[in-house]
């Protein structure tokens, strides 16, 4: 089966990552990762990973605090046929709209978010309420 990458010749490549350990995980404790799309624009998009205790056996089931949380910066990358080293190239429109339809579907689970990490359609809102610097480019 040939992969999406191979046929396409595009593929993610990680321009920033913040990595934050916030509490101490013990070998045998039940974790899960949750993921967000957190914004995108035509080229990059921000994906938060966080890491939570699974509750105890008998325990509620209500979140626990993050252990880990990373934030990421995925640029889209590909070729063409008159150039055939890698460049950032904006996200083909099926994938684009997939990429919309889930990062909708997290808005109102998706952890907020420092300035710097706002997609391009929420930077001028931000500047305009003088909020920390817009995502970098």
């Amino acid at each position: 089966m040939q992969h999406a990458g191979e046929r396409t010749g595009r593929s993610l490549y990680t321009v920033d990552a913040r990595i934050r350990y916030l509490l101490e995980a013990h070998q045998g404790e039940g974790l899960e990762v949750r993921t967000w799309i957190a914004g995108a624009d035509a080229k990059r998009l921000l994906v938060v990973h966080r890491m939570h205790r699974l509750p105890a056996s008998g325990a509620g089931t209500s979140a626990s605090d993050p252990v880990a949380e990373t934030e990421l910066v995925l640029l889209s990358v590909g070729r063409s046929a008159d150039r055939p080293n890698p460049q950032a190239m904006p996200f083909e429109a099926p994938v684009r709209a997939r990429i919309r339809r889930i990062a909708a579907a997290h808005l109102d689970s998706a952890p907020v978010l420092p300035g710097r990490w706002a997609p391009p359609e929420q930077q001028a809102k931000q500047q305009a309420d003088n909020r920390e610097a817009p995502m970098p480019t």
